[in-house]
């Protein structure tokens, strides 16, 4: 333990917010001094300490000066808050500000009821109680060069006695593990977490994000284990359950690597337009109106990455007017930028076209007329709410609250189509996607939002 440390008290609240407040400054020598503004990162420090319970070890890095009070003759003491939190029985603690992770682990209990094993099985002979723990076979794959997954049982006991009384509490789940080939740093553990929490709330239809997990620093005899904490939303929506999600478990385990690899190159290619879905998976965290915008503008996204700006046949059109407009020299040059951006405009797909191109894909066929129509009500609301803020005519019956039931409405059916092209395109069976809308315990409930917005789903061929 150094000579020049401070006692402190570290706070990790449930959304994954780390606060440090010291009983008192850190040395002269250190870091206090340097700052003039509580916003600025202390990217060239870390914080490193020893919790008083258990001894493991602390690390806090991306620091932000918190609250503090400097006083001569006084009590003095300063508060940090941090980006990343690793707690540990880490040792090797001499390349602390350039640490790098092998693996990356996380238990998948918050989706316990979606995955559906009986992990504990009770039985009873001759008046013996017993419990068996049923596992699942180890899975593994890899999602590349780099990186393997694989998901495997575990299981632990506790046993304590208070006052005579014997009480054994037994805990069983899943684990979730990538490794790297290459270790990563701490920025890209954080990337491979959230995109294995995205890959199974949307499975699951569900508003629920994994545990935050445990990263490995070191392999062989030097490995050690410690968790990960950084900021996480608060869970909000549907939790997870048995045959509720868009697809069930057990249907897809046999090829979750491929889907996560899937996934993860769907995300470098769309961006914004995978993960602007899962506030759909979460109303409540911002009003209908954020939320349906957001619904909307993360679709017109991933068509714009899928298929692009200009439709194939109007953009040959679109060339040769461009060609026209440059030979009309008596034309001021921004005259023809001028109207040449316009003919760009007018070749550009509508956002009811690329709404129509996205929805027509899927494995559910809708009357052709009633998509053309939802459609063109969905980007008409989009425009209604970014330019009027609601119905473009005020009267004449419309109340802000009618607006409002519109889109928690449209809101809903958006969810389960654009769920349905999410797991379309990384490669989830078309047939277990269908048979969501057509099998699934929801699916009644579906197809009322479905005909209250105007849809009408045609009967299989």
């Amino acid at each position: 333990m150094p000579k020049e440390t401070v006692s402190g008290h570290l706070t990790i609240s449930e959304e994954g917010v780390i606060t440090l407040l010291l009983n008192g400054i850190f040395p002269q020598n250190s870091f206090s001094g340097e700052l003039s503004s509580r916003d600025e990162i202390l990217s060239k420090h870390v914080v490193l300490g020893v919790l008083k319970g258990n001894s493991e070890k602390v690390i806090l890095m991306g620091l932000r000066r918190g609250e503090y009070r400097y006083s001569f003759g006084g009590f003095c003491y300063e508060g940090y808050r941090a980006e990343y939190c690793l707690v540990g029985r880490l040792r090797d603690l001499s390349n602390v500000f350039n640490i790098k992770v092998a693996g990356l682990s996380v238990d998948l209990n918050s989706h316990n009821d979606w995955i559906a094993h009986d992990l504990f099985i009770p039985s009873e002979n001759a008046g013996v109680h017993s419990i068996n723990i049923t596992l699942p076979r180890k899975y593994e794959s890899k999602v590349s060069e780099s990186v393997r997954v694989s998901i495997e049982g575990n299981y632990h006991g506790e046993f304590e006695e208070i006052n005579g009384a014997k009480k054994l509490a037994l805990h069983a789940g899943l684990i979730w593990t990538l490794t790297f080939r290459s270790a990563v740093v701490l920025d890209e553990a954080h990337a491979y977490y959230k995109a294995t929490s995205e890959l199974f709330m949307l499975l699951s239809a569900s508003g629920t994000r994994l545990d935050w997990p445990k990263v490995q620093v070191g392999r062989g005899k030097t490995k050690r284990f410690a968790k990960f904490y950084f900021y996480r939303p608060k869970d909000s929506g549907i939790a997870p359950r048995e045959h509720y999600g868009f697809v069930c478990y057990e249907d897809i385990s046999h090829c979750i690597g491929q889907l996560f690899q899937s996934w993860l190159d769907l995300k470098a290619k769309v961006g914004a337009g995978c993960h602007l879905f899962f506030l759909l998976l979460s109303p409540g965290q911002v009003y209908i109106e954020h939320m349906y915008v957001s619904a909307i503008w993360g679709l017109e996204c991933y068509h714009r990455r899928q298929y692009g700006d200009h439709r194939e046949k109007k953009s040959d059109k679109g060339d040769r007017i461009k060609e026209a407009i440059d030979t009309l020299h008596q034309l001021k040059s921004d005259e023809r930028r001028s109207l040449k951006a316009s003919v760009d405009r007018a070749v550009e797909y509508s956002l009811q076209d690329r709404l129509v191109n996205l929805f027509d894909s899927l494995p559910i066929m809708f009357e052709k007329k009633s998509m053309i129509e939802f459609c063109k009500a969905c980007a008409d609301r989009r425009n209604d709410i970014s330019h009027y803020g609601g119905y473009r005519t005020v009267g004449s019956g419309h109340q802000q609250g009618d607006f409002n039931e519109e889109l928690v409405i449209k809101s809903i059916v958006l969810k389960y189509l654009y769920g349905a092209l999410l797991l379309k395109d990384i490669g989830v069976d078309e047939e277990l996607v269908s048979g969501f809308f057509k099998y699934g315990p929801d699916s009644s409930w579906i197809r009322r939002n479905f005909e209250a917005v105007g849809l009408k789903v045609l009967p299989a061929a």
